[in-house]
């Protein structure tokens, strides 16, 4: 179900906190910058290796900031509405309190995948998911790419 896999580096940092605007954690990007396109085509080969039918990828960046307390983030846990699609998340910078992405089935935890650098997590949009608030100093970013079918 949750698939894993470390890319090489591809130097993201600067243009996630760039286009940012502090909107919310997770806002879409559709700009024609080398460094969306580079996470476009890295995202659409990496889906392709699957054998998941791509039709189109839609790109997120994805900054969560600090917020001291317990519990959920605001809006988890959730599942994405597409349940055919495929997405992957792509850690760039994991903050230094990483907050793990939790897989559930109800309301228990079944798996928890903890962020380290350049490790892409794949998974289909029906997944019920979830991270708690970071509670560390820096922000945890990342990049979020979702692949619709043929």
């Amino acid at each position: 179900m949750i698939d894993r896999e470390r890319w090489e580096p591809l130097d993201l940092l600067g243009y996630v906190l760039n286009v940012w605007r502090g909107d919310g954690r997770v806002e879409e990007v559709k700009d024609d910058t080398p460094e969306r396109k580079r996470f476009a085509e890295r995202a659409w080969r990496s889906f392709v290796e699957r054998d998941f039918p791509v039709h189109r990828v839609r790109t997120w960046v994805n900054v969560m900031a600090p917020d001291p307390g317990k519990g959920w983030d605001k809006g988890y846990p959730h599942s994405h509405a597409d349940s055919t699609a495929l997405s992957l998340i792509h850690y760039i910078d994991p903050g230094d309190v990483p907050t793990p992405l939790h897989i559930l089935e109800g309301h228990d935890i079944v798996e928890t995948i903890y962020p380290e650098d350049n490790l892409t997590v794949f998974m289909p949009n029906g997944v019920l998911h979830g991270v708690y608030k970071n509670n560390g100093a820096r922000n945890r970013v990342a990049m979020i790419s979702t692949a619709y079918r043929s």
